[in-house]
Order: structure tokens, then C-alpha cells, then sequence
């Protein structure tokens, strides 16, 4: 092994490399998609700076929404809390024929007591929580994982 002022300048020297090329990497695997967004913003008659906003293509309910409105109506017993970002807005047993709705611009988080009896709506269209009859979940619906929670 090295030793002294040599060794510790090498190893430093080997640390700062190691860094420069990892950055390198990141930066080269960005370049092609910044490339090819100036391309196509040149091809719409637009300078690179006005390059339009990306709006994620894909299947429906798996792209992004604005906002969150979530309508839940429970089948039967069911212990729900709704949060959204640090503001709890409820936290009660809901039996069938309840309804409570929860509206939010990015994100609501859900603790469910029973997903068996747990029937809810995500802007209109039927929702899904993962779990046995009985069995507590929690889960955090964003504006970007939307889809994850449409019923199939």
C-alpha cells in the first residue's frame, strides 16, 4: 500500500476521478433526451428554449392526473383515515351506505382497516386497495401512481 502524502494525494486523485466519471455517465445518458426534445421542438417551428411541455403518453389510467377526488363508500364496517400531506382530515369507522370525499391536489394517504369492505371511486372510476378481509393496509395515491389503484 501507498503510504505518506503520496498514498493520500493518490487516493484522493482516484476519488475525484471515480466521481467525474460517474457524473459523465449521468450526464451522457440525459444528452440523447434533451437532443431529441430540441429536435422536436425545433421540427414545431419553436426556438429550443420554448420547447412545449412533456404530457406522458400511455394507456388510460396509467397517466398522470391534476388532481385527486376520491369518494369512498364502504360495503360494510370499515376504520378509514385520510390524510393529505401532514392534514388528517378523518379518521372513523365507515359502514355501509357512509360516504365521505376527499379532495386533494397531489397526493392523499388512506390507512384501511378491512380492504374486503373498503369500495371507493378515483375521479369517477372504481378504485382498489391490495389486502385481505381484516387486513389493515396503508396506501399513498399520487397524481403519478393513480393508475396503480383503478380497479382492472
Amino acid at each position: 500500500m501507498l503510504h505518506g502524502r503520496f498514498g493520500d494525494a493518490a487516493a484522493i486523485a482516484f476519488v475525484i476521478i471515480a466521481l467525474v466519471a460517474l457524473v459523465g455517465r449521468q450526464y451522457a445518458k440525459r444528452q440523447p433526451a434533451i437532443a431529441a426534445s430540441q429536435m422536436s421542438a425545433a421540427a414545431a417551428g419553436l426556438a429550443p428554449d420554448e420547447t412545449p411541455p412533456l404530457r406522458p403518453v400511455g394507456t388510460a389510467g396509467t397517466s398522470p392526473t391534476e388532481s385527486l377526488h376520491i369518494t369512498i363508500a364502504p360495503t360494510g364496517p370499515c376504520w378509514v383515515q385520510a390524510t393529505t400531506g401532514e392534514n388528517r382530515l378523518f379518521a372513523t369507522l365507515l359502514n355501509a351506505g357512509d360516504r365521505r370525499a376527499v379532495d386533494a391536489a397531489s397526493d392523499v394517504t388512506l390507512r384501511v382497516g378491512d380492504p374486503a369492505t373498503f369500495a371507493f371511486t378515483i375521479n369517477g372510476r372504481p378504485g382498489r386497495v391490495a389486502g385481505g378481509p381484516g387486513q389493515a393496509t396503508t396506501v399513498r395515491i399520487t397524481t403519478e401512481n393513480v393508475g396503480q389503484f383503478l380497479a382492472r
